[in-house]
């Protein structure tokens, strides 16, 4: 099967934390499949305020001739601990197809 015959699956996930006062909330959300985003959890004991949050990939993993990105913002105050689902599977392109992965993160004061 050619690379441009394929069904592609690129996915976008912007994620905007920011501090309400108590806690880091993950105050906006943007996605879609094949990547998603899980309601954050506050499970830090050492830091009651961090939001942790895992990343999923629904797809399985990278595919060939696939990009993914992630943009994900933190406003001053926020913690964020960050987790993928588990460990990012590449999978082998065996007709040329290149796939790419970008993770923006922007911190802010």
């Amino acid at each position: 099967m050619e690379a441009s015959s394929r069904l592609q699956h690129n996915g976008t996930l912007k994620l905007h934390f920011r501090h309400d006062g108590r806690r880091c909330i993950l105050n906006d959300v943007y996605q879609t499949p094949p990547l998603k985003v899980m309601r954050p959890l506050y499970i830090n004991q050492n830091d009651t305020q961090e939001a942790e949050v895992i990343l999923v990939d629904t797809s399985g993993g990278l595919l060939p001739g696939n990009h993914n990105r992630f943009e994900i913002t933190l406003d001053s105050g926020a913690h964020v601990a960050l987790r993928p689902q588990a460990a990012t599977l590449i999978h082998p392109s065996f007709d040329g197809s290149v796939s790419k992965q970008d993770i923006v993160i922007e911190l802010k004061e």
